[in-house]
């Protein structure tokens, strides 16, 4: 169905059918109140997208994901062993649950990155819904499903506003949610009064109005986190003022409450003297119970959705725990898992705040601070609205550009296509003239011969002026062969006198029947392929990292044997070499990044056209790579730098979600390489140490572009 919707509207209606059903999702309470709450729980529309996650995308799951889902479906086993009363269809429900909440987590992040999401439009449309709601509750006054009356939890505030949620808690969450994304968008919002009229007072008059502490409480810290964040990673003096003087009104507006002992006021002194029965059974009691259930099940927990059965009940009812079980997801997930549970909640906030720390985003940081608080003091683990919102941060700052842009024109067959090659060389006069010649004896010739020069001291400039059917671009600098290309690309693109361009070092030799390969499909080309390469051979062997697939999560499988015994075959990153795209793929794509300097722009450029094109590699045409052995087994050096940083930057921009995991990958192959040159007082592994610190900070906070300090005059000292 999404196929046949413009592309610039999808996010729009991803964003449409995820506020609206955020907005109603807990409306299934009404269609029968006595098992209300059981409807609620375990018919979440939010399920759905765990489930068509898992539908669609089951060959997507990793072996580790299926190595922890046994994990979890054994564990049960274990705690049967002491428990007699152990109920395995309560457990496996449980653990159903929590799979499909995992990939409802997954789903969401596949989703945002397939196909973006407008979160300002997303919190406005919540602003406009509980405008509408507020209005029809102010008018109906007294109507049950509107509000809840008489309250018996809330001594001070008998009447509170609740819409169409279980209880006022429910919605002052789903406030505080829209109220922390919305205080980072109106930091970047041009018509802020507007949108604080339209987005920000609907959403705050209704949290106001559902008096619930912990949602004002919550919502609070979670605002405030974000806008502490923002303030530290761009920090202004006018954001200073601004939040200062949020601040100094949220004092303020605290002074007033007290001074007039508004229920909240008075509901805070209750809490804090362990008067309240709510927070006491939330907070006190879930922290007394859970470690005595610890210790009397020798750490493996009651069992999965076991505590609420009335063995346990019975057992720890001094301590206050009741059939409702334990409302504190954190506490509950361990009261009933065990060990299992605090490494599952450990993993959990330590991808969410390393993810938080190096995305460096603040709008992460605001939501992951709400979510953590509120699993701390209320809520339970397999509520899977959460999980949708882990989804969102970890995708925070996802390249969403491609997925939002019009339709691409596709790549169309051409008669008799005009080809342009270009080289960047530096310092190798001896290879650069063998790619020439290369060039210029192709059956099928080039229409442009472009070389860059990329500020080469060994002689190339001379080479180059008596060189006949080129065109030559010489730089005052060495920008890196990521900077050469661009270079090179923009001066054909500005000449419009091409419709493909090759890509090549100095040290690629293309065979003489390498373009007249390629041309049939360029010729015919139904499918719209927009790229088109070669069989790179190194050493009389074929290269197949050159020629990879990409998976969820950045994993890259290179081409197989089996590949190249065919005519063609379809990937998804090249590399630039030999590599053609079409000027009009580059006309709507853009340059490549000449900020990478060297290493993984054409990584990185592959990912910018795969969401309109594969690359179609030609087995028949064939360059011969000639890399120089000693170079290639050298082990780390000054281009490692490169190398690392700008992986990091890829992740960052692509793949989000697992920047936690190459983070930590990578922070211990640097604590190793400090390791092992403190043991073997190694200067070789103490620089490699000092290469991943620099690439990961510089990668992170793409900071890009050429670091003096890794050039080719860098020692890095012998191994």
């Amino acid at each position: 169905m999404l196929k046949k919707i413009h592309k610039s509207y999808i996010p729009y209606l991803i964003t449409t059918i995820f506020v609206v059903i955020f907005f109603f999702r807990q409306i299934v309470f009404y269609i029968s109140p006595k098992i209300g709450y059981q409807l609620v729980g375990n018919l979440d529309i939010f399920y759905l997208i765990g489930l068509m996650y898992i539908v669609l995308n089951c060959k997507k799951i990793s072996k580790i994901e299926v190595i922890g889902i046994l994990i979890l479906l054994a564990y049960p086993l274990l705690q049967r062993l002491p428990n007699p009363q152990y109920n395995f269809v309560r457990a496996y429900v449980n653990i159903l649950k929590i799979i499909i909440c995992y990939f409802t987590m997954r789903g969401t992040m596949h989703v945002i990155k397939k196909y973006g999401v407008q979160v300002k439009y997303g919190t406005i449309l919540f602003g406009v819904l509980c405008a509408i709601s507020l209005v029809v509750a102010l008018i109906l006054n007294n109507n049950p499903i509107l509000w809840r009356l008489n309250d018996t939890i809330n001594a001070f505030d008998l009447k509170r506003l609740k819409l169409f949620y279980t209880e006022p808690g429910e919605l002052g969450m789903h406030c505080s949610i829209i109220l922390i994304v919305a205080s980072y968008i109106i930091t970047k919002a041009r018509n802020k009064l507007g949108y604080v009229i339209i987005a920000i007072l609907p959403t705050l008059a209704c949290l106001l109005l559902t008096k619930s502490l912990g949602g004002i409480a919550i919502g609070a810290i979670g605002v405030g986190a974000t806008l502490i964040s923002d303030l530290c990673l761009n920090f202004s003096k006018k954001k200073l003022i601004t939040f200062g003087a949020i601040a100094c009104s949220s004092i303020i507006a605290i002074i007033v409450a007290v001074m007039c002992n508004s229920g909240l006021y008075m509901r805070v002194t209750k809490v804090f003297s362990n008067m309240d029965s709510s927070s006491r059974y939330r907070i006190t009691m879930a922290f007394e119970v859970t470690p005595k259930i610890m210790k009397d099940t020798s750490l493996l927990g009651t069992g999965f959705g076991n505590l609420e059965l009335p063995n346990n009940t019975q057992k720890y009812h001094n301590y206050g725990l009741n059939s409702a079980g334990i409302i504190n997801s954190f506490m509950n997930l361990i009261a009933e898992s065990g060990v299992v549970g605090i490494m599952l909640i450990c993993i959990l906030i330590y991808i969410l705040v390393v993810s938080c720390i190096y995305l460096r985003q603040p709008i992460a940081w605001g939501v992951t601070v709400f979510l953590l608080t509120y699993q701390f003091m209320g809520t339970y683990f397999t509520n899977p609205l959460l999980w949708v919102l882990y989804g969102f941060v970890l995708t925070c700052g996802v390249n969403t550009k491609n997925a939002k842009r019009s339709p691409v024109k596709k790549e169309t067959s051409i008669k008799n296509p005009k080809l342009g090659v270009v080289i960047v060389t530096y310092n190798r006069q001896h290879l650069l003239k063998e790619a020439i010649n290369a060039c210029k004896n192709q059956t099928y010739p080039f229409e442009k011969i472009v070389i860059v020069n990329n500020a080469s001291t060994d002689g190339t400039k001379s080479i180059l002026a008596h060189q006949k059917g080129i065109e030559t671009i010489t730089l005052d600098k060495n920008i890196g062969g990521a900077g050469g290309f661009y270079e090179g690309i923009n001066y054909l693109l500005k000449r419009d006198c091409v419709d493909y361009i090759l890509l090549i070092d100095d040290d690629a030799i293309i065979n003489k029947s390498y373009n007249s390969s390629i041309i049939p499909y360029m010729e015919k080309n139904d499918e719209g392929i927009m790229a088109f390469s070669g069989s790179v051979i190194q050493f009389k062997n074929v290269q197949y990292d050159h020629r990879r697939f990409v998976k969820d999560g950045f994993n890259q499988s290179n081409s197989t044997p089996d590949q190249y015994t065919r005519k063609f075959f379809d990937y998804d990153l090249g590399t630039f070499c030999g590599l053609y795209i079409s000027a009009n793929a580059i006309k709507q794509i853009g340059l490549p990044k000449k900020e990478y300097f060297i290493w993984f722009d054409d990584t990185e450029y592959s990912l910018r056209l795969l969401p309109f094109s594969k690359i179609r590699n030609v087995t028949a045409a064939k360059l011969k790579h000639k890399v120089n052995s000693k170079v290639r087994d050298q082990g780390y050096s000054w281009k490692s730098y490169y190398g690392i940083r700008n992986q990091f930057a890829i992740i960052k921009e692509y793949y989000p979600e697992v920047l936690w995991k190459y983070v930590t990958q990578s922070k211990i192959r640097m604590r190793e390489a400090q390791a092992i040159g403190y043991i073997k007082h190694s200067e070789y592994y103490k620089n490699v140490a000092t290469i991943y610190k620099d690439a990961i900070r510089d990668g992170v906070n793409s900071k890009m572009g050429i670091n003096t300090k890794y050039t080719q005059n860098y020692n890095i000292g012998e191994k």
